[in-house]
């Protein structure tokens, strides 16, 4: 088995590029994605019951202002991350969140650049309404259907980077 690359994230995170040829392997994504689900879900499972209608209702409206097709790219990526932030945020500490932003940061990447290559607008693609399901999942109060639905869509979202590889291959 090869070493992994431990300086990999933080030095792609660092450079600001969306370059394709710096894109993970599916290896790399998958190592992202398993942390994603180590971590994401149980703080989805805390920070349900710790939202107020008043911010759910916030993060609700905000949840356009990723999907508006006449947006530039850049802020359709800051609105999503910044949703999925805000989302956790009540259970989140400063360490996770730390933990959290370089696979966040890496996975945006990663998308933005297959996307590009395939020509791809971010606020067209495909599973958008996950994000809405997510949310949904956190109006009911229930932890066990917040961490599920967290679970499903980051599984929705590694399976749609294996097709974009497959599709830009």
């Amino acid at each position: 088995m090869p070493e992994p690359k431990l300086n990999t994230i933080s030095s792609r995170a660092a450079r600001a590029t969306w370059a394709l040829p710096e894109a993970p392997d599916a290896a790399e994504l998958n190592g992202i994605f398993r942390m994603c689900r180590l971590i994401e879900p149980e703080l989805s499972a805390k920070a349900c019951l710790l939202h107020t209608d008043a911010q759910l209702d916030e993060l609700e409206a905000g949840i356009g202002r990723f999907l508006d097709t006449t947006a530039e790219t850049d802020e359709i990526y800051r609105a999503h991350r910044a949703f999925h932030t805000r989302l956790l945020a009540p259970a989140a500490t400063a360490w996770d969140l730390r933990v959290l932003t370089p696979l966040w940061q890496e996975t945006d990447r990663s998308v933005r650049a297959w996307m590009n290559r395939l020509g791809i607008h971010p606020a067209v693609l495909p599973g958008q309404p996950a994000c809405r399901e997510l949310l949904a999942s956190f109006r009911t109060r229930d932890p066990e259907v917040a961490r599920a639905a967290c679970l499903r869509e980051l599984d929705d979202n590694a399976d749609r980077l294996r097709q974009f590889f497959a599709q830009a291959n």
